[in-house]
């Protein structure tokens, strides 16, 4: 299964997902999927997905149809590629299929090439940061200043490797400095209440 993320326009941040067959897009409502931008023509292209294969096929626009800024009337769409229509643009994205399988142990390589003198791993870009990320699928440690954030409407930040394109999660030294966080709030907050226990009582 692949997915379109539109990056730009009135709809950005919202994925459009491929399914087997033809998908036209344009500013009509008529359209599979509807881009409310003046710049995208009512029916300004069509996404051909089949066999693992993306084609994009311009349907006489008025702004035309780029693929890496290179002007098209009917080409391949690989993975990473940028697509424009009019102002809008939109990046190719693989997302890997679900597939179900038995819990075995397994030993998770942390991609990291420095570790920090409290022991916790580095940043792979920067040696002298936290990593406070890591990517769900190569692994590798990032700070946050490295990854990709997509602000998705009315729900989460969307936050993606910059190598692979795949979610990032918290590493251990974010998900510990945020329980040593709230153990020291904790504490001082136990500590007001008793002090306003003895006022209250004196």
């Amino acid at each position: 299964m692949a997915r379109l993320l539109i990056m730009s326009g009135a709809a950005q941040a919202q994925a459009i997902e491929l399914k087997p067959g033809v998908i036209r897009l344009g500013r009509n409502l008529e359209n599979d999927y509807f881009l409310n931008d003046l710049s995208v023509s009512g029916e300004h292209c069509e996404i051909v997905f089949q066999n693992d294969s993306v084609r994009v096929r311009d349907l006489d626009s008025t702004n035309g149809t780029w693929i890496n800024g290179q002007s098209i009337l009917e080409s391949e769409l690989r993975p990473g590629q940028s697509l424009q229509l009019g102002h809008v643009e939109l990046v190719l994205e693989d997302v890997p299929p679900i597939i179900a399988i038995p819990s075995l142990p397994f030993v998770q390589h942390i991609v990291s090439h420095h570790v920090l003198p409290d022991g916790y791993p580095a940043c792979i870009n920067h040696a002298t940061r936290h990593a406070t990320l890591h990517c769900t699928h190569c692994n590798k440690l990032f700070c946050n200043a490295c990854v990709h954030k997509l602000r998705r409407i009315r729900g989460q930040t969307l936050i993606c490797c910059p190598s692979c394109s795949s979610q990032c999660v918290s590493s251990a030294w974010s998900v510990d400095m945020k329980r040593k966080r709230k153990s020291f709030f904790g504490a001082m907050l136990s500590n007001v209440k008793k002090h306003l226990k003895r006022l209250h009582g004196d």
